[in-house]
């Protein structure tokens, strides 16, 4: 094939190995002609960066400088991720081109904000676009696309595209045009057959070839014939179904993602943690359209600090309550502010921050569970909340770039991060000069006994003492840790009946009606509390192992 595309799951070792070997199958193919160039699009650079790129192929800088400066850029990627496949591009470099496969992130906001002509023209003058007019996404692109971020399940419910995400939808065209572009150009300035063509960026953009095949498709110049997609897939994260075709979409042309999709199992002990996790919030998710116990969880928020504005802005949706906390009282959004919620869970924190920005500011809201994601969004279009949006993503490698968010909160989501670090480091690239966090999160006291079986969130709990030293290291100021309501233990009454336990009322786990509790058919389900599994725990004084805080800190403004 002359033409190779490879949708992948960015900054996956796995999946990086497997590029690596594509790249190292096209080398061998022009070995063995002795002529020809492979022209590598990788979507991790955008085309401002096209100079350290080439700086870094002639050997003028080394990867270390080559992480550092591109740390200065907007794409925010784990490019040291990438050192095999790019070290291995380098070492080739008789036979092999980096090329910087994407417009710069400003442009695709700018689009949104100005609309198309402006942008496009001066896209045009500096050449990422060949013209001054976006090729139309069609309505089936939107409907892949929206799945992507609403988590809709486009073999089960097609037909369910929600309208909320057109407004961004351009910016994505954008995105795949220009690439396109790049790719469309350095084909036709090719004047050898035996030349190569691959290009690397995220699923979205080349899977049921949307996006960028789409477009490169649309120039004629290479037969669909000459091209292959391949793309990748978590083989933990899916479900097979016997006798059934393989993630096909009957409404699409193209029904398959690829030509070829490629499985990978995570060899990373963090990344099967996630994925335990995530399996884990998926069963939450399952029931969340359940109503449950709303005088409790009322009663629940109320104990955790939450005014009754807050309270009232939850409404019907506090039964999802999941948090361990309340990161509004040190969050202090404004209006105007743009707020990200890390593990926004089933969104209740998120729709209050909305409340508190109006609509002039915005609030994004990101979850490594596709279902509580899909939830979210559901309730976020049901509420006609237009200035809130849910993302499936992982909180230690988030999709924005840098200096994005006035404000980041989190509820609980941190306790289950397995490395702290390197998620507040996220959330100090995406923070604005100046902006704040406030994190509510359940810290250990002393150190778990090794033989006992404790829950995955409790075996990835971060110590207290290193919580103030690590944020200051990071380079946050004006760090806090707020330990004046730390007890695991919570006393709630409610008319009628009375709730006393661990935490597990104060992460929505308890926020059953006593009718769900006895049936198991309108039964919420919850993470672990009320498994036999963990009986033992009960044995435990909580309060002694662990304890829930909130930490707060600012980026410098300089």
């Amino acid at each position: 094939k002359r033409l190779i595309y490879f949708g992948e799951s960015h900054e996956q070792p796995e999946v990086v190995q497997l590029e690596l070997k594509v790249l190292k199958m096209l080398v061998e193919t022009l070995t063995e002609a002795g002529r020809g160039c492979i022209h590598v699009f990788m979507e991790h650079f955008n085309f401002e960066q096209q100079d350290i790129l080439n700086q870094y192929m002639l050997n003028k800088i080394d990867e270390s400088t080559l992480f550092e400066l591109y740390k200065n850029g907007t794409e925010g990627h784990d490019l040291e991720a990438y050192l095999p496949f790019i070290s291995f591009a380098k070492d080739n470099a008789d036979k092999v081109r980096l090329q910087a496969g994407f417009v710069p992130r400003k442009f695709a906001q700018r689009l949104i904000k100005e609309g198309e002509d402006t942008v496009l023209q001066e896209m045009k003058t500096l050449g990422y676009v060949n013209k001054v007019q976006l090729q139309p996404g069609s309505d089936s692109h939107y409907n892949f696309f929206e799945s992507l971020i609403s988590g809709r399940d486009l073999q089960k419910e097609f037909e369910e595209v929600g309208e909320r995400f057109k407004r961004i939808f351009p910016a994505q065209v954008l995105k795949d045009t220009a690439m396109a572009t790049a790719v469309g150009n350095a084909i036709k300035g090719s004047s050898e057959q035996s030349d190569k063509f691959l290009v690397v960026a995220g699923s979205g953009h080349i899977d049921y070839r949307f996006g960028v095949p789409e477009r490169v498709d649309s120039l004629n110049l290479v037969p669909k014939e000459e091209t292959i997609i391949l793309t990748v897939r978590d083989k933990e994260a899916l479900d097979f179904d016997e006798n059934k075709d393989f993630l096909k979409v009957e409404g699409f042309d193209a029904k398959y993602p690829a030509d070829v999709v490629l499985l990978y199992e995570q060899a990373n002990e963090d990344e099967k943690l996630k994925e335990e996790i995530r399996a884990a919030y998926e069963k939450v998710a399952s029931t969340a359209h359940k109503s449950g116990n709303l005088r409790l969880a009322t009663a629940v928020m109320n104990r955790l600090g939450y005014s009754p504005e807050h309270i009232k802005v939850a409404g019907i949706d506090a039964f999802n309550y999941q948090g361990v906390g309340c990161p509004h009282s040190h969050a202090h959004i404004k209006t105007g502010d743009k707020v990200l919620d890390v593990g926004s869970g089933l969104g209740v924190d998120s729709f209050i921050a909305a409340s508190e920005c109006g609509p002039q500011g915005s609030v994004t809201g990101i979850d490594i569970s596709k279902g509580e994601v899909l939830h979210a969004n559901t309730r976020a279009e049901s509420r006609d909340s237009k200035n809130t949006i849910f993302v499936q993503a992982d909180m230690e490698k988030m999709p924005f770039h840098n200096e994005s968010f006035d404000v980041v909160i989190s509820n609980g989501a941190f306790c289950l991060a397995p490395n702290k670090e390197k998620a507040f480091r996220e959330i100090h690239r995406v923070l604005k000069p100046g902006g704040k966090f406030s994190v509510c999160c359940t810290t250990l006291l002393t150190r778990l006994e090794d033989e006992v079986n404790w829950p995955v969130c409790m075996r990835v709990f971060m110590p207290l003492k290193d919580a103030q030293p690590m944020l200051e290291e990071i380079g946050f100021e004006n760090v806090h840790v707020d330990d004046t309501d730390s007890t695991m233990s919570l006393s709630i009454t409610v008319e009628g009946e009375e709730g006393h336990g661990d935490d597990s009322a104060a992460n929505g786990e308890a926020m059953q009606s006593s009718e769900q509790a006895s049936n198991p058919e309108k039964r919420r389900q919850g993470v672990h509390v009320g498994s036999e599994e963990f009986r033992h725990l009960q044995d435990y004084d909580m309060d002694k192992l662990c304890a829930r805080v909130v930490l707060v800190g600012t980026k410098p403004a300089n």
